[in-house]
């Protein structure tokens, strides 16, 4: 075989597992061992209103801006997920910024893998899963603060934030205790002191505006004559002096259960200041994991957490999620599924947006498989990088063809796809799903087809995949035996 036509075989390889994306960028290989189950890539939604919403929200993100929250536990905390959900709509609806960082050193926890956050002196923190915090919180869900006359927090990104008008929103306390700082933005220093603090006297925020390109950011306390200080941080958001593009601000904490959101202390004043149109609430793992069953409480903690942003702003849209397949103490999280259908039913009773997470990885007993692909990590509750980006991938295309739909079809009343039904009655049904056969359906294939090939019948395949008709799509995930 020569050069030039081993040159065309792996050209051609290289098309066929990869599909173009959206402005030239590459997609996603899905492949077809993880069980993932295309039938649920939609952001479902369950009224028309909220569609529209939803539409008009991403139409006009050409002279408006779009903010989005991304609230979560572990899977959150490092950006992995949300860097790659952020970098596709961005690509596609224009770029507004950074969004907000937090210096997790200080916090002694991991850091977002986008940027190196260290400090010096000496540091209190909190975080969100600690019930009640032990100082108020930000929106970030982690706080820090220090009485150190000598102290610093310091950030150096992985790669430059590009030349461009920002706006830079640094999230403290402004008050008579608060100390003069030097905030250095690679080289050049802009003083905060006696004048600073009483222009933005009582606010919750320090803003600059500069011109340029950067790498990196500290904030230097100066030490001073003052008998007593406290500087607390909650963080700090960059953003493009820009109308329009997309915001994406990843605000995990890992650890974090569903309740945490509840106790932001200075969530009303973040999300003034910060104004999200979409709050996608990411949490449950830590809710079910441990002991595997769904509190009753749980179901009072997403309606109160949706009243919560509902209060602050009634045109929000919130959009729930369900968790992963698990694997814990030698067995599959099973609770996993009635957190499932908990949070379809409080998005339908509460008109909210639905990602149902786990029936699009795969559902029952796929965990496993994720793992043994390199996805997900060997503890089977986390993912690994690829897995992440993986999951932030998909969630683009949940958004992007709900989108579709409303495009084309601008009065429909809702979209919604029901979760698949597991019969766990006894060990034999439960077994028959963990080690299901599945097969993704192609060009072509109905269930007759499907049905025949693998010798059953269509309305063993209806009850098997909980199909209310005879429709199938390309792509889509059936589970044969």
């Amino acid at each position: 075989m020569n050069i030039k036509t081993k040159f065309f075989i792996v050209c051609f390889f290289l098309k066929t597992i990869f599909i173009p994306n959206v402005k030239g960028q590459t997609d996603f290989l899905i492949p077809d061992n993880l069980n993932i189950d295309t039938n649920y890539w939609y952001i479902q939604f369950y009224s028309n209103s909220n569609a529209q919403k939803l539409l008009s929200l991403f139409e006009n993100t050409h002279n408006e801006r779009l903010t989005i929250f991304h609230f979560g536990a572990s899977h959150i905390q490092a950006e992995v997920l949300t860097s790659r959900t952020r970098e596709l709509l961005q690509q596609e609806y224009g770029n507004a910024g950074r969004g907000l960082i937090f210096n997790y050193g200080a916090a002694k926890t991991y850091s977002s893998v986008n940027y190196t956050s260290t400090c010096s002196g000496q540091w209190k923190f909190a975080k969100s899963f600690q019930i009640p915090p032990k100082i108020p919180l930000g929106v970030m869900g982690m706080t820090v603060e220090t009485t150190d006359s000598i102290a610093s927090l310091d950030f150096v990104f992985k790669n430059e934030i590009t030349a461009d008008n920002y706006k830079l929103q640094f999230l403290f306390n402004i008050n008579e205790l608060t100390p003069d700082l030097n905030i250095i933005i690679d080289t050049t220093t802009y003083f905060f002191g006696e004048t600073e603090r009483t222009m933005f006297m009582g606010r919750n925020y320090y803003e600059l505006n500069i011109d340029k390109g950067f790498k990196e950011i500290h904030i230097n306390i100066i030490p001073s004559n003052r008998s007593n200080t406290l500087f607390r941080f909650y963080g700090a958001n960059i953003e493009k002096n820009t109308t329009g593009g997309v915001m994406y601000h990843s605000l995990g904490v890992g650890a974090a259960p569903f309740e945490s959101v509840l106790h932001i202390e200075n969530l009303q004043e973040h999300c003034l200041l910060l104004e999200p149109d979409i709050v996608i609430l990411d949490f449950g793992t830590n809710n079910i994991l441990y002991h595997n069953k769904v509190e009753a409480r749980v179901k009072s903690y997403i309606v109160e957490a949706i009243d919560k942003f509902r209060a602050i702003n009634p045109e929000i849209l919130i959009v729930l999620t369900s968790t992963q397949d698990l694997f814990y103490k030698r067995r599959f999280i099973d609770a996993a599924i009635s957190f499932t259908s908990l949070v379809d039913s409080i998005a339908q009773a509460e008109d909210c947006l639905f990602w149902n997470w786990y029936d699009l990885s795969g559902g029952y007993g796929t965990i496993k498989k994720w793992a043994h692909e390199g996805y997900a990590r060997r503890d089977h509750i986390h993912l690994t990088t690829k897995g992440y980006e993986l999951k932030g991938y998909l969630l683009f295309k949940s958004f992007m063809n709900t989108l579709s739909i409303l495009k084309d079809n601008p009065s429909v009343s809702s979209h919604e796809i029901c979760p698949i039904f597991y019969d766990f009655n006894d060990k034999a049904a439960e077994n028959q799903h963990r080690n299901s056969t599945r097969y993704r359906i192609k060009r072509g294939d109905t269930l007759s087809s499907i049905a025949l090939k693998h010798h059953t019948t269509v309305a063993h395949l209806k009850r098997i995949n909980n199909l209310r008709s005879d429709m199938i799509r390309e792509g889509a995930i059936l589970i044969i035996e």
